[in-house]
This record gives C-alpha cells, sequence and structure tokens, in this order.
C-alpha cells in the first residue's frame, strides 16, 4: 500500500482567509490602508468672532451763556420783531428745555394788548410772542419783550444773563450808574411801588433801593405787559 503524504499545510498564496481585510506592509515597514476599509477624518471648524466696536457720541454741547446778551433791542442776536421760532430755537440751545409754555393764547388771558399771545418760561428768564408791538407792523407774530429775574430775589436759575456792559441780576447799584450814566432811579414808595431804574424805553428794571449797595433784582427788555 501507498500512503501519499502532504507537502505542507500552509494556505495558498494570497488566500488570507479571515484576515483579508488586515491592512498590508511594505517592505520598509509602512502601513498602507486597504482601499476597502473607509477611513474618516473630522476637522474641527474654528469659529471666529468679531466684537464691533462701540461708538460713544457725546450730546452737543451748549452754547455760551455770554450768546444771550441782554439789551434795549432784543436778546444775542435776535431783534425785537424777530420769529418766534428762531428765538425759542436759539434760546433753547442754551438755556435747555423751558420750563414753562403757555402755548398761544388770547392776549387778553395774559392781560396784554393785540388778538394772541405767547410765553414761555426758563426759570427766572421769560420771552414773550404776539401779534401787536411797537416792533413790527401788521399781524404777525413775533418776538417782543423778555424778562429777568425775581423782584427783591438774587440768585435763580438762570445765572449770568447781562448785558453788554456786564449788568445783570445781583449788579449793585453803583456798578448800574457807571455802566450806564443817564439811568434813571426812582426809590418807589413801601406797599405801593418797588424801586426802579430805567435806562431807555426798551430796557429798565427793579432794585431793591437807590442806595450804592442796593441791587439790581428784575431786569425788562422790550414791551412788557401783562401780569
Amino acid at each position: 500500500m501507498v500512503v501519499a503524504v502532504a507537502a505542507g499545510c500552509a494556505d495558498p498564496p494570497g488566500d488570507r482567509g479571515a484576515d483579508s481585510t488586515s491592512p498590508e506592509t511594505t517592505s520598509a515597514g509602512t502601513t498602507v490602508p486597504d482601499p476597502a476599509v473607509e477611513t474618516t477624518t473630522t476637522t474641527a471648524a474654528t469659529t471666529t468672532t468679531t466684537t464691533p466696536e462701540t461708538t460713544t457720541t457725546e450730546p452737543p454741547a451748549p452754547a455760551p451763556l455770554g450768546s444771550l446778551v441782554l439789551s434795549d433791542d432784543g436778546l444775542g442776536p435776535w431783534r425785537f420783531g424777530a420769529a418766534p421760532d428762531e428765538v425759542i430755537d436759539g434760546i433753547s440751545a442754551v438755556l435747555g428745555t423751558p420750563s414753562t409754555d403757555t402755548e398761544w393764547v388770547s392776549a387778553a388771558d395774559l392781560l396784554c394788548p393785540g388778538t394772541e399771545r405767547r410765553r414761555i418760561e426758563w426759570g427766572v428768564f421769560r420771552v414773550d410772542f404776539g401779534d401787536s408791538s411797537r416792533f413790527a407792523s401788521g399781524s404777525e407774530r413775533h418776538f417782543l419783550a423778555w424778562d429777568y429775574g425775581l423782584e427783591g430775589v438774587v440768585g435763580e436759575e438762570p445765572r449770568g444773563l447781562i448785558t453788554a456792559r456786564g449788568v445783570g441780576i445781583g449788579a449793585r447799584v453803583d456798578e448800574l450808574v457807571d455802566a450806564y450814566p443817564d439811568v434813571v432811579l426812582a426809590p418807589g414808595e413801601e406797599g405801593v411801588f418797588s424801586a426802579s431804574f430805567v435806562i431807555d424805553e426798551n430796557l429798565s428794571g427793579l432794585i431793591t433801593g437807590v442806595a450804592d449797595d442796593d441791587t439790581v433784582t428784575v431786569m425788562s427788555g422790550g414791551e412788557i405787559c401783562g401780569e
């Protein structure tokens, strides 16, 4: 009897059986991925957030107080007879929002001549507008007076308004006379009427007395009327 003996038990070349998906290794030791195996590479996204710069807008600076010069022909650059809106906007740019505004009302309500009248106040400073005065012909609304201060009181806001010659509320009587040598002083009568001064028909006011150290407490310009 002849018995055949197998030459070996190794797998045939190229047959890896269950390990057929394993990557091949080159002679240099470099691992080459098997094409049959899917490889997924995840790259993290980088998000860059840009914060916009914050721009702060400063409110406009108020106009200088010196732009509201008190005079016998108006206030600052506005002459008696000027359009109301122009004057109101100009004063508001310096003194801010008015504290009181009557709007347009019957002139009789304010004990004034004409058909209609408007009075606007910024503290103890006020301006009057109307449709009848010696400063404008016809019946158009216009600026006709300003009034500053309270009788017998010094120091209320707004402070610092003065004439071109430097006279304002709180000025001494001797300073008033030095600035306006032709001013007329009236001592007044207690319980009847207050001491006063008159520079001309469009500029006058009240004082605490006629002594040198008495003071100016009210100044008025234009065609004053009413209470």
